[in-house]
């Protein structure tokens, strides 16, 4: 595909590995909210388990992409073609951002932290934004898309396993579920985890900021959000 022009990507896949590819996307989606429900809060688990399931989920797609001959750019690992990416990601993101913007002013519910506290959220959310956006386009929206061979139906199944992946938190389920299906939207038509990363993190911080803390519970999820709900649940750890 040309960089300069973006399109719909074509992925195919060898026959008769529909079942298989769809089986991969599932059981990694299914890692990540056994871990969130069963580890989290962290009281619970000893410390090295946080770290070793964060490097385990990025390390498992990884070499389950290059059985299937992916690389770095399949997988939108790539800087060449970042302007076409923005170009595509970024008045997406500007809708979206007014949109949250403005129920926030509609309510009265815009708050913030410290200054020092907003710079460090924007900076973890811009970090680990592409860190979700490998995982969910680069991983599981792809290897869906080769089971369907078309982007709409692999966009949405794998925006649900986004979406399941905030369990329990219904409200931000639904909200990651949407905003997944947008993600692998813009991804086909230029490949690239920065940009749609970008997204993602600068949507988080302005709905953490915008909304009432109720509707989202702080983007909590997994026994986080079950303890900041029922405090006490799992015990003092």
């Amino acid at each position: 595909m040309n960089a300069s022009r973006p399109g719909r990507t074509a992925w195919p896949a060898p026959p008769g590995w529909g079942g298989v590819l769809v089986a991969e996307a599932v059981l990694v989606a299914a890692a990540i909210v056994a871990y969130t429900n069963l580890a989290l809060p962290s009281h619970r688990v000893p410390g090295w388990v946080g770290p070793a399931f964060f490097v385990g989920i990025l390390l498992v797609p990884i070499v389950l992409a290059r059985w299937h001959g992916d690389g770095p750019r399949e997988m939108g690992v790539r800087v060449d073609n970042l302007g076409v990416a923005l170009r595509t990601v970024v008045p997406a993101t500007l809708v979206l951002l007014v949109v949250v913007a403005l129920v926030g002013l509609a309510l009265g519910s815009w708050h913030v932290d410290a200054p020092h506290r907003v710079l460090k959220r924007v900076g973890r959310y811009l970090l680990y934004g592409p860190v979700q956006q490998l995982l969910l386009c680069g991983f599981l929206f792809r290897r869906l898309h080769q089971a369907f061979g078309g982007a709409l139906p692999a966009a949405l199944l794998a925006g649900l396993l986004f979406g399941a992946a905030h369990a329990p938190n219904v409200p931000l389920m639904g909200m990651t579920a949407a905003v997944g299906v947008l993600s692998c939207q813009l991804f086909v038509r230029a490949p690239n985890v920065l940009a749609v990363g970008w997204m993602l993190g600068l949507l988080a911080v302005v709905v953490r900021y915008a909304w009432p803390e109720a509707w989202l519970e702080r983007l909590t999820v997994g026994g986080n959000y079950l303890e900041r709900m029922w405090p006490g649940l799992f015990g003092a750890g």
